[in-house]
């Protein structure tokens, strides 16, 4: 009973954050499968979860990971119509590796900056050339969608929003295939 309470709290925790790909397509062998990377573990979802003493930390279910202390240096509009703020949980998941600030190993009780995130896969703490994150979702506007699949944070747009940490299924790690800008339209209507 105690294990069907279990497996039904995580299903429950997964399809709360958006999280149903991990059990479709899952990470082993993407580039978030950090298991064979010699960080001191070989398990699959360290990296990122515990089952046990999670972190107290909105990041994400049963988050495991340091977060980053970073200000971020975020995306300005021209118009000074969009509200923007520093980025939210959905996004500061996936900062606390891809800004640089934080130790890839930096799970369990472990804090460190041994190993940062370089090449590509670096955003840094500079955001101003990134697609903005932190931001209400513009409810009017002949620009933007009032309907779309890629989901919505709090009403905001966040890192999460267009990638799903779990599926690779679209590179790199796209809620959906991006030819003919699909991904891009889904919420831009030009």
């Amino acid at each position: 009973m105690r294990k069907l309470l279990a497996i039904s709290a995580t299903l429950a925790a997964c399809l709360t954050f958006g999280l149903a790909p991990a059990f479709a397509t899952g990470i082993a062998g993407s580039k978030h499968d950090l298991s064979a990377a010699g960080y001191g573990s070989t398990e699959l979802c360290i990296f990122c979860h515990t089952p046990h003493a999670a972190k107290a930390s909105a990041s994400g279910p049963l988050w495991n990971h340091a977060a980053s202390s970073a200000t971020y240096t975020i995306y300005v509009f021209a118009s000074g119509t969009h509200t923007i703020g520093q980025p939210g949980p959905a996004s500061a998941s996936c900062l606390s590796c891809h800004d640089g600030t934080v130790g890839i190993e930096a799970y369990g009780s472990a804090n460190t900056t041994t190993h940062l995130m370089t090449g590509d896969a670096l955003i840094g703490t500079d955001l101003t050339n990134d697609h903005p994150i932190g931001v209400v979702f513009p409810t009017t506007g002949s620009s933007y969608k009032s309907t779309h699949t890629t989901p919505l944070y709090n009403g905001k747009v966040e890192c999460a929003s267009c990638h799903a940490v779990h599926d690779n299924t679209n590179p790199p790690f796209l809620r959906m295939a991006n030819g003919g800008s699909a991904l891009c339209l889904d919420c831009h209507s030009k």
